[in-house]
């Protein structure tokens, strides 16, 4: 479980790095090299972890394409809402999921016999997903 002091540590460095982001994009080179270094520290922490834990729980969130199709993702995200529908065409129960991963926010609809486990806010949604629509980026 996250603490609040974490959750607000972790908001404070995915804007740092998104404003380096956006500035390394623009063509500052010190960014560029801020972005390299960090991610270096990163690789390095993350193989020394491996040695010890469990990849879940160091990989908080992710989202990865899956086999040749274009539309198709493997994703791990927090789940920060859920509620249940009923599909009026077959009467099965649908969970409609609310998925923060990488940063980006969007819903993911899973069967109610499909999914393992029970959803609750905090929790992390591990599974292969269909992508539909379009996402809109907050920067």
């Amino acid at each position: 479980m996250k603490t609040k002091k974490l959750a607000d540590i972790k908001q404070r460095s995915s804007k740092q790095r998104r404003e380096l982001m956006m500035q390394a994009r623009d063509g500052d080179q010190s960014a560029m090299e801020n972005l390299t270094l960090s991610d270096m520290d990163l690789y390095a922490s993350v193989t020394r972890r491996a040695l010890k834990e469990d990849v879940l729980s160091i990989v908080e969130s992710s989202i990865i394409p899956y086999g040749v199709e274009s539309d198709q993702y493997t994703v791990i995200g927090e789940i920060l809402n859920f509620y249940m529908v009923t599909n009026t065409i077959s009467r099965e129960n649908v969970w409609v999921l609310t998925l923060l991963c990488n940063d980006m926010k969007f819903d993911v609809c899973i069967n109610e016999r499909d999914l393992l486990g029970e959803p609750a806010v905090g929790r992390r949604f591990k599974g292969r997903v269909w992508m539909q629509g379009h996402l809109n980026f907050g920067y």
